[in-house]
């Protein structure tokens, strides 16, 4: 389970994700809903637009689910590039706090909603060379990798508790 704290969130809230579109980055909202013959309902949510944010405000958290939330918000000096680079090292600095799944879907999330083109994916792939080998390894994996790993991942558990059960 991911939780990513917002500013105005309390508890019982109706929270309402918008991947794209919006008019401002966080703002409460409200829809009336009116049956005929019954009384109308308002509905109070809190609207959370990511193509509005800044990911600056987002990128440095603790929160692993912010850092990937970040590819679907708006470069905020227009370097794609240099955004997805920076929610990879994010997920890299969590990496101890994730499990292996969670880190997969997390660097899916951010290869999936920040697709970079021609001219960009290439600075991209030549800026991956550069990096420590702790941030190469955190470019997303296929699917038939990240099983394959966690079963690797699994049959290591495996040995660890037999040997421990053997004691």
């Amino acid at each position: 389970m991911y939780v990513l704290q917002l500013p105005e969130m309390r508890l019982g809230r109706l929270l309402v994700v918008f991947l794209k579109g919006g008019k401002v980055p966080l703002e409460t909202r409200s829809f009336v809903q009116g049956v005929p013959a019954f009384a109308s309902v308002q509905v109070n949510y809190l609207a959370f637009c990511l193509a509005r944010c800044d990911p600056a405000d987002y990128r440095d958290r603790d929160e692993p689910l912010a850092a990937a939330l970040v590819a679907l918000m708006r470069a905020g000096d227009g370097d794609r590039v240099q955004q997805k680079l920076d929610a990879i090292r994010r997920i890299a600095a969590l990496t101890k706090q994730l499990s292996s799944k969670q880190r997969y879907l997390l660097l899916k999330t951010i290869d999936t909603y920040l697709t970079l083109r021609g001219r960009d994916a290439e600075r991209y792939a030549e800026t991956m060379q550069e990096q420590p080998e702790e941030i190469r390894i955190m470019a997303p994996q296929t699917y038939e990798e990240f099983i394959a790993d966690a079963l690797q991942e699994g049959r290591q558990l495996g040995v660890q508790e037999g040997r421990q059960l053997g004691v």
